[in-house]
């Protein structure tokens, strides 16, 4: 369905595969639009999302702003100011919750971003239910 639509949100919890998901969904929008994808992802997680691909095997390599093959990109949120929305047929934007977290200015920015950016996909874990 995500792929389908072209622009959706992947709610999975932990350990449902949500990083297989998205590279999926970034595969498909490559042969689809035939332009790199971007996969953002907390500072952390690039080398796991990296490793996942490999798994998988899924060609998809870390960022370079010096070169712009078409392949799955993984980079990290902090830069994305690197990064030019136009180079890009699709965006993924990896525990998208984070987003809260940064203040207005880098917040913005990545709206934006994804904005200019024809195909978008948001991945984070399901929100829990309040019990009680």
């Amino acid at each position: 369905m995500a792929i389908r639509l072209g622009r959706a949100a992947i709610f999975a919890d932990c350990g449902m595969g949500k990083t297989p998901m998205q590279l999926v969904w970034a595969e498909n929008i490559l042969r689809h639009t035939n332009k790199p994808v971007l996969i953002l992802t907390p500072l952390a997680v690039s080398g796991q999302t990296l490793e996942e691909a490999r798994k998988f095997q899924i060609e998809a390599y870390r960022a370079d702003v010096t070169s712009n093959p078409k392949t799955i990109q993984v980079t990290n949120y902090e830069k994305l100011h690197y990064f030019d929305a136009s180079n890009y047929g699709g965006v993924v934007c990896d525990e998208s919750s984070i987003l809260k977290n940064f203040d207005g200015q880098r917040k913005a920015a990545i709206t934006e971003f994804m904005r200019r950016v024809p195909y978008r996909c948001s991945v984070r874990r399901r929100p829990r239910r309040m019990t009680g």
